[in-house]
């Protein structure tokens, strides 16, 4: 049930190489090419054909770069090797991939899954190596993400904003004071006493976990701002 019909097929470029005529005339990783010396060109076959036969010569490259649309001449090197190529990029492919009512479930499992994955290492790394922490952002980051995803199309979009929910609802599940983790634990604990629990030592506890999350909340907006492009300017 994994498979699927790949639609609005575009070529993307996958690859710079370094020190390459694509390099050298401003081409990136990601961009689409949207046509070639005002050709529509579809397949990656068919464009590196016409590359070869264009030799010491000016490509014009029509390209879409998140939301903007690029013209850039590239003058192919006439002594490139066969593995740098006269323009120096690998190609690949964009587009949508659509599945049937029993493949879209099985993907949406699959995804979930993977993404749960990937939100536990996080949380692993956070607490085991120094790197971990700085991959952690705040509504600062958060924002700034949600508008670079939002340049990129609705669906990844709407991707983004489902893996937000995933991850808040892992973090808000934490055994942690003041979060619904801590007060699932907090009945726990009552369950195995037999008793409730002592209400003043619970509401402390709640109160330090919500201050505790409260200044976490401030260091790390603080340092997205100072992170910002606009604040770096100012000094």
């Amino acid at each position: 049930p994994s498979g699927g019909k790949f639609t609005e097929q575009q070529i993307l470029i996958g690859q710079v190489r370094e020190g390459s005529a694509a390099e050298t005339a401003g081409l990136k990783d990601s961009d689409i090419i949207l046509s070639v010396d005002d050709q529509s060109i579809n397949e990656s076959t068919n464009l590196q054909q016409y590359i070869q036969t264009q030799q010491g010569e000016v490509i014009n490259f029509e390209v879409k770069r998140l939301n903007e649309v690029l013209e850039i001449p590239v003058t192919t090197s006439l002594d490139a090797s066969p593995e740098q190529g006269i323009v120096g990029i690998g190609l690949g492919y964009f587009g949508k991939l659509s599945f049937n009512p029993p493949q879209a479930i099985f993907q949406g499992a699959k995804t979930t899954v993977n993404q749960l994955q990937a939100i536990f290492t996080g949380l692993y790394s956070i607490f085991t190596t120094s790197e971990g922490i700085k991959g952690v952002g705040g509504p600062v980051k958060i924002a700034q993400l949600t508008g670079q995803v939002a340049d990129l199309g609705l669906l990844p979009l709407l991707q983004f904003t489902a893996f937000l929910s995933l991850n808040l609802a892992i973090l808000n599940s934490l055994p942690l004071p003041a979060l619904d983790g801590g007060r699932m634990l907090f009945l726990i604990i009552e369950k195995l006493r037999g008793k409730p629990n002592n209400q003043k030592i619970e509401q402390y506890a709640n109160a330090i976990g919500f201050m505790a999350l409260l200044l976490l909340m401030l260091v790390i907006t603080a340092r997205d701002v100072s992170q910002l492009e606009s604040i770096k300017n100012l000094f």
